[in-house]
């Protein structure tokens, strides 16, 4: 299955874990986009801008193909559904766990056999309100941490704790629901966890980075299913 357009991303976190690098403005110019749901195309129509339509299209197509080869199957056959707190699965249950991101024209694929799995990617650039964004969604320590970071490493370490922060929400599978402030994930990609107040809970998460291509940061988070329960059953009585 790989292709100049689809790579595996290595990895030193386990034979139970595959991701994969996607350029999805070459993706979408050379593979026919066939076999998506009609969901997956009226969002596409949603969008204002072609390119970000073909985008989506391109990464939702990549993750199909991705699936049907891990379940030997055909990309048609693949039914994709949300639970009830609005996180990707598989339909019918069983299979893999699977996670997708992307940023601009890089998508970022994971899947896991065992284990709840969560992905996030950005590409670097400047961020004109990172210091409101910083304010409002990042820990005291992670503001701090942050605000230490040097002029010119000022944007990859506001980057870097997103993509930690991100990921470990959409590894819970809660959505919206939780606030970012709730993960402590700090900038330090070094530092291979985070701490997540659930309640009067305190659960501590595994977060790593991933060396996806140059100019883009991204994280993987995985929890034990007794986090992801705890998690979501807090939530889902909110």
């Amino acid at each position: 299955m790989p292709s100049v357009h689809i790579q595996p991303v290595p990895h030193e976190l386990g034979v139970n874990l595959e991701f994969w690098r996607l350029d999805l403005d070459g993706y979408a110019a050379s593979v026919s986009l066939d076999g998506l749901s009609v969901h997956e195309h009226e969002r596409a129509a949603r969008m204002v801008f072609t390119r970000d339509s073909r985008r989506y299209l391109a990464c939702r197509h990549a993750l199909r193909r991705v699936l049907a080869d891990a379940l030997d199957c055909s990309i048609q056959s693949i039914v994709i559904e949300v639970d009830e707190m609005g996180k990707p699965r598989l339909g019918g249950g069983g299979g893999p766990q699977f996670n997708v991101t992307h940023s601009a024209h890089v998508g970022l694929i994971a899947l896991s056999r065992f284990a709840p799995i969560g992905v996030d990617i950005e590409v670097v650039r400047s961020i004109v309100d990172a210091d409101m964004l910083a304010r409002t969604h990042f820990t005291d320590d992670e503001f701090a941490e942050w605000s230490r970071a040097s002029e010119p490493l000022r944007d990859q370490a506001f980057l870097g704790c997103w993509t930690r922060k991100e990921a470990c929400l959409k590894m819970l599978g809660v959505g919206l629901s939780a606030p970012l402030t709730t993960v402590n994930a700090g900038c330090n990609p070094h530092v291979h966890y985070a701490a997540m107040s659930i309640g009067e809970h305190r659960c501590i998460l595994n977060v790593y980075p991933l060396e996806i291509s140059s100019g883009t940061v991204a994280a993987v988070a995985l929890a034990g299913h007794e986090a992801v329960t705890l998690a979501r059953h807090f939530y889902q009585k909110l």
